[in-house]
């Protein structure tokens, strides 16, 4: 056979050798199949496009088949072609003896088939194909040759088809050219792809070296059938999923082969499957039989493989050292191995470890059995790993086979031994399991004389079974259960920790059911639960029908963690013994069934303690005198006693059932402590005549954030008491955590020596209540929830801070004065006239205040905010995210703030606002600060909304663009003194909608204006630019003197001097001026006044050498300046002989950094002082008294300094001259 292959090799090359030769001198085309001849064949010119049957001769040919047709070759003499490209779908058949030879390239990507002795194809040219689609087939004794190196599945494949077949005597399909056969895919519905030799039919795949199979359930199968040769000697790997069939009595040889994965195999009755060099067989599926045969070498790796062995048959020879359960596709649920029947064995000796730890999903079992006579050896096996979470490894233990695991040292992972009724099993070398369990028939019995180490697992014993070991001395995580009567003692442990792997989150940890049952734990000293699996799961201890769990030597004991708990669960019918049990911590409970006593005497302390004690039961704990974190109701029946509580904190305690609760006697309650609740009812007392007797407590600490604004509320009800009587300090909750008093009707809630409360404390008080605290002196971060009807008196608290204060006259809150108010909001309504505070000083600070708040706020007609004591205002705060304080009076309602000198806004980013809307009115009146950066104060804004709303100042100057004045819709600013500015931005300075009212008549000098517009002429701005809505001076009852000064460069000079706009407001004109009121202006400076609807320059309305005119009810004055900010001074003389017309006293340069010149100008000669003072009106230093000065112009030097040499601080100061013609004063400002 191998020879007549040779043999027509050298004659396809002779041929293709001519073809290439007569190439050069034929014509080529391309003839591509049409079937325009109405049938199928080949030799019907008319199905060609070239009219032409394409056969080499004269012409050769490269043919196409498109489509789907299925040609049929008939022609009668043998035919060559250059190439042949044929569709997916179409298909060429030759039979009856015709012979076809493609010379060039056959890319076949539909079907090539050859049937009948004599029929020949070759297509053996270089670059030939075989496509995803391509299958082979020849029958009949036909030959069919394809030169493809190479095959590969792809999209577009059938599910279910056979690729290549060779069927009958003397058929051959020659595909030896190829060297890989790849098949990877997952089409679906466990498909099936096949190479077949069968019924004498030769199938070469001589040069094939590696086979990928299916993916997943799909299957690419080698079949050997009816006497058929399927030749693969050089197959070295086979992965993917793939079968080798090979009839009854049939060979197949696979002399190379040495890797498989995902094999499986279909062996007939006497069939042989000969791969000695085969060492490597993983993820398959092996059953071997003695109907078949099968050689290989010494297997070295069985990872993931699944092998049965049956009717007598002995595996293969392995000298594998570990298995391990891994590999593609291995199935979730299986018999990992197995032997059954008389003489079956399956040697794994040398198997030391066996590691399964896999989770597939669904609990799933993997099982290792030996039945019927069968064994599997696993003698060698020293460690097991099972399952991982919910998956279980299971050695099962039959009657009738045996599974020999003598050596077995230790145990971890999810792993059962499985006994049959009767069998016994020794594991003389085991000494530790873990999440291992023992299922066990009836008369079964399991012998392990050295495990000591029985960790996560669970050990359910009964007298029908017999589990020996040795001295348990680890049972950490196990759950075990007794029943029937047995007495179990084999536990050594001194400590109990519920760890390890696959723990359930809740269990019967302990038990012992049924009469004579005990489960002796009494060497157990310590249990430690202390996990948090979620969902509040229980793990209990308990025993029930006359059994006993004895935890005699039980002396502390750690509850669960969060919200788990740990229950000790005493019943009617069992004996829990844990009499000297002395401390408990973590989340523990006491459950106890009705109707039974049951007595702890040593457990002095519980933490996070919990009592399920029915009232039919008592739970006596004689020298119990810490309960901590814990929660205890105590109804009617007083059913659990303690001796006296000498320490509570963070316990909860709710007296109900007319109980007279007396047992607590500490004297400080700290809520503190693991897993406290966030929000609960913290004491409580319901019910006539129940009593929480608290007495001794002196000193009450919350001072908790546990998130949420969670509440923890003190209440009584229904004529309960709650007695806090004693009680003098109080601290509430942190950041927004709040303890609340809740005092409800016909209830004592008895707080009456309280002094103190700190921290976020709410008094609540309905309808019908009234609290009287005569001792309470000091609240900070108070809260007042109190109902109209009810009544709050506090006649000594004089101090409240932090706080929020919201009042009308509904409000039935009694206070004395109150002296400090540092950090607390208060807001007054409804007509209210609040008068209360005497507290000289506000700074916003505390704890827990808010970042954007309002500080103090008065609404509505008659609301008064009396805060006229206080003279220093200070916020001074930066909380973040460019937090907005506000001072608000609106709908009418007046905050007085008539004293303060001082104001300090904001810090950094954070801004204090004053703000009037609606008619509201804020008085500052004696205020004169500068606001500057490192001044008096910053980032402070003032805000008049709209009609009939006014901020009142005495002097507003604002100074290196800090602070900011914003006057809309009618909105008022009333000075007495001055406003100045030196901003450069607009939008910090607007007043085109709002009034300017100089109305201080008692200002005894002159009150100065800063102007600012840029010049533009008459028309020439009618918004913005720093312009006034409408300047109003005077009253009918008071009369000023405005100067208009220019002290500072807004921006708006472009060398010459800066103006004012006065723009009016709608129909009413920009300037007003009552009785005998005097606005002066320079000769240079231009004021434009919207009179009558038209703007008009002011100078305008003066005649030639007029310097006073009348205007309204008053004058309009023409002088030169006032030197002032930034500014040059004037020598203010008349001309004649140096005399000055007017007494003056003036400083340049001012501002100043350092030194100062200061200039007087006497009308007449005088006795003469000069002295500096700072806005407190403190005396700085005296620069000058004489008895007599000349009249005329004198400067001297003020060198910056005080009487005591030193350097004046930054910021504003008053230079007062003293003279027979008055007083004369000049403002200075000193920066540094």
């Amino acid at each position: 056979m191998t020879h007549r292959i040779r043999t027509v090799a050298t004659d396809v090359f002779a041929i293709a050798a001519l073809a290439i030769l007569s190439s050069v001198a034929a014509a080529q085309d391309t003839a591509t199949w049409t079937g325009s001849g109405g049938d199928l064949l080949y030799s019907n010119p008319a199905n060609w496009d070239v009219g032409a049957v394409p056969v080499n001769g004269g012409t050769t040919y490269s043919v196409v088949i498109p489509g789907s047709p299925a040609v049929v070759f008939d022609l009668g003499a043998a035919g060559s072609i250059d190439a042949l490209d044929i569709d997916p779908s179409a298909s060429l058949a030759l039979d009856g003896g015709r012979v076809l030879e493609v010379l060039g390239v056959a890319d076949i990507g539909g079907m090539v088939s050859a049937d009948g002795a004599g029929t020949e194809f070759k297509a053996l040219g270089g670059g030939s194909i075989l496509g995803a689609k391509g299958s082979l087939a020849a029958s009949g004794g036909a030959i069919l040759r394809h030169g493809a190196t190479s095959y590969a599945n792809s999209n577009g494949a059938p599910v279910t088809w056979t690729v290549l077949s060779a069927d009958g005597a003397g058929t051959l399909l020659d595909v030896s050219a190829i060297q890989s056969y790849v098949d990877d895919r997952n089409l679906g519905g466990a498909a099936v792809r096949t190479l077949v030799a069968s019924n004498g039919g030769t199938l070469d795949l001589s040069g094939l070296q590696t086979l990928v199979g299916g993916g997943f359930d799909d299957t690419v199968a080698l079949e050997q059938r009816s006497g058929g040769s399927l030749l693969l000697p050089n197959l070295t790997s086979v992965v993917g999923l793939h079968r080798f069939t090979v009839d009854p009595g049939e060979t197949l040889s696979l002399p190379a082969l040495t890797t498989v994965s995902r094999m499986v195999l279909d062996l007939g009755t006497g069939a042989s499957l000969l791969a000695p060099s085969l060492t490597t067989v993983t993820a398959s599926e092996v059953d071997v039989t003695s109907a078949a045969t099968v050689t290989t070498g010494t297997l070295t790796d069985i990872d993931g493989s699944r092998i049965s062995v049956s009717g007598g048959a002995t595996f293969w020879p392995v000298s594998a050292t570990n298995y391990d359960y891994t590999g593609d596709n291995i199935p979730n649920s299986t018999t990992v191995f197995s032997a059954d029947g008389a003489g079956s064995t399956l040697d794994l000796s040398s198997l030391q470890t066996i590691h399964d730890d896999r989770n597939l999903g669904g609990a799933s079992l993997r099982n290792i059995t030996a039945t019927n006579g069968g064994t599997v050896d696993l003698s060698g096996t020293t460690s097991v790993v099972g399952g991982n979470f919910d998956d279980t490894l299971s050695f099962d233990f039959t009657s009738t086979g045996s599974l020999l695991l003598g050596n077995l040292i230790d145990v971890s992972g999810r792993t059962r031994f499985q006994l049959d009724p009767g069998v016994s099993v020794s594991f003389p070398s085991l000494t530790s399991v873990s999440q291992t369990t023992f299922a066990l028939g009836t008369g079964a019995s399991v012998s392990a004389p050295v495990l000591t180490s029985y960790e996560a697992s669970d050990i359910a014993l009964d007298p029908s079974f017999n589990v020996t070991t040795g001295s348990l001395s680890n049972i950490d995580g196990s759950r075990i259960a007794i029943s029937g009567g047995l007495n179990y003692s084999a536990v050594s442990a001194t400590t109990y920790l519920y760890d390890g792997p696959g723990l359930p989150n809740g269990a019967q940890i302990f038990s012992a059911d049924g009469a004579g049952s005990v489960l002796d734990l009494s060497s157990l000293t310590t249990i430690d639960d202390g996990r948090n699996f979620g969902g509040s799961p229980v793990r209990s201890v308990t025993a029930t029908n006359g059994g006993t769990v004895d935890l005699s030597g039980l002396t502390s004991l750690v509850g669960g963690y969060f919200d788990d708990m740990f229950a000790l669960e005493f019943t009617a019918t069992g004996s829990l013994l844990v009499g000297n049990l002395e401390a408990t911590t973590g989340r523990t409970r006491l459950a106890l069934e009705p109707g039974i006593s049951v007595t702890l005497p040593n457990l002095a302390s519980m933490d996070e303690g919990f009592f399920d004690v029915p009232p039919s039961s008592t739970l006596d704990l004689p020298v119990l005198e810490a309960l901590t974190s814990s929660e205890l109701d105590v109804d009617a029946t007083l059913n659990v006693s303690t001796a006296p509580l000498t320490e509570v904190d963070g316990s909860r305690f709710h007296i109900s059932g007319g109980v007279d609760y007396t047992s607590i006697v500490d004297t400080r309650y700290e809520y503190l402590g693991t897993n406290i609740p966030s929000a609960t009812t913290v004491m409580s007392a319901d019910g006539a005549g129940s009593r929480l007797d608290l007495t001794s407590i002196t000193e009450w600490v919350d001072d908790r954030n546990l998130g949420g604004a969670a509440v923890r509320n003190i209440v009584a009800t229904n004529g309960g008491t709650v007695d806090l009587s004693n009680l003098t300090t109080v601290t509430g909750g942190y950041f927004d955590d709040m303890l609340s008093f809740d005092f409800e009707v016909g209830s004592s809630l008895l707080v009456d020596n309280l002094t103190t409360v700190s921290g976020r404390t709410r008094f609540f008080l309905p309808a019908g209540v009234t609290v009287s605290l005569p001792l309470l002196t000091s609240v900070s971060e108070g809260f007042f929830d109190l109902d109209p009807a009810s009544n709050f008196v506090a006649p000594n608290l004089v101090s409240v801070t932090s706080t929020e204060l919201t009042l009308d006259p509904s409000v039935p809150l009694t206070t004395g004065l109150l002296a400090n108010i540092d950090g607390s909001r208060i807001a007054v309504s409804g007509g209210l006239v609040y008068s209360d505070v005497v507290a000289d000083a506000y700074a916003y600070q505390g704890t827990n205040i808010p970042s954007a708040t309002t500080l103090f706020s008065a609404s509505g007609a008659g609301s008064v905010l009396d805060l006229s004591p206080i003279v220093t205002l200070s916020d001074n705060r930066n909380l973040g995210g460019q937090a907005l304080r506000t001072i608000s009076a609106s709908d009418g309602g007046l905050i007085d703030l008539s004293s303060v000198e001082t104001i300090i806004g904001g810090y950094f980013d954070d801004t204090l606002r004053f703000e009037a809307t609606t008619g509201g009115s804020i008085h500052l009146d004696v205020l004169g600060g500068i606001i500057r950066r490192g001044g008096i104060s910053e980032n402070l804004e003032f805000h008049s909304a709209d009609a009939g709303s006014g901020i009142h100042v005495a002097n507003l100057e604002l100074v290196d663009g800090e602070g900011t004045l914003l006057l809309e819709n009618d909105g008022e600013l009333h000075v007495a003194e001055g406003l100045v500015f030196d901003h450069t931005t607009e939008a910090d300075i607007v007043m085109e909608s709002g009034r300017v009212v100089y109305d201080a008549g008692d200002y005894p000098g002159r009150a100065v204006l800063e102007i600012a517009s840029e010049d533009l002429g008459a028309g020439g701005s009618t918004s913005g630019s720093f312009g006034i809505g409408q300047l109003v001076l005077g009253s009918p009852t008071e009369t000023v003197e405005v100067e208009l000064v220019d002290w500072s460069d807004n921006g708006n000079r472009n060398g010459g001097n800066e103006a004012l706009y006065l723009f009016g407001i709608g129909a009413e004109d920009g300037l007003v001026i009552e009785n005998g009121s005097a606005l002066i202006i320079a000769p240079d400076m231009n004021v434009y006044a919207v009179i009558s609807g038209v703007s008009t320059n002011l100078h305008d309305l003066f005649g030639a050498g007029e310097t006073e005119v009348p205007f309204g009810g008053g004058f309009l004055r023409v002088e030169h300046p006032t030197t002032g900010i930034g500014d040059g001074a004037s020598d203010g003389t008349d001309g004649i002989h140096g005399i000055p017309a007017e007494t003056s006293v003036a400083a340049f340069p001012n501002p100043t950094s350092g030194a100062s010149e200061i200039r007087l100008g006497l009308a007449e000669t005088s006795a003469t002082s000069v002295s500096l003072f700072d806005v407190q009106g403190r005396l700085v230093r005296t620069l000058l008294r004489t008895e007599q000065l000349s009249a005329g112009s004198h400067a001297f030097q003020w060198d910056g300094r005080d009487d005591r040499g030193d350097h004046v601080a930054g910021g504003i100061y008053f230079v007062r001259m003293q003279s027979g013609q008055g007083d004369r004063i000049e403002r200075i400002v000193v920066t540094r």
